[in-house]
């Protein structure tokens, strides 16, 4: 499937981005991302998607997307935790 991605807010010094996407004839999606760092090297990060379906079809999609959002959240910090892990050896995450 073909998706268009515009990042519509980048402010690094608010840590606050935002993208949307969209899929033609389907839905468009918002996934607004806040960073706020908490002590040390730990750093809380809120992720808000905002679904809005365009054609029925898109309502089950909607539905089927924010039902994996459930798990999402664990499998993106863990890969996140690998990735930092790999990149900087002796640095605990």
């Amino acid at each position: 499937m073909k998706a268009v991605w515009v990042n519509t807010l980048f402010d690094v010094e608010s840590r606050h981005f935002q993208y949307v996407y969209f899929l033609p004839d389907l839905m468009v999606t918002v996934i607004d991302v806040r960073f706020a760092s908490m002590s040390g090297n730990l750093t809380e990060v809120k992720v808000v998607y905002t679904r809005t379906a365009l054609t029925p079809e898109g309502n089950h999609h909607v539905t089927a997307m924010n039902e994996g959002d459930k798990t999402a959240g664990k499998e993106w910090q863990q890969a996140i935790d690998d990735y930092l892990a790999a990149s900087r050896p002796g640095i605990k995450h």
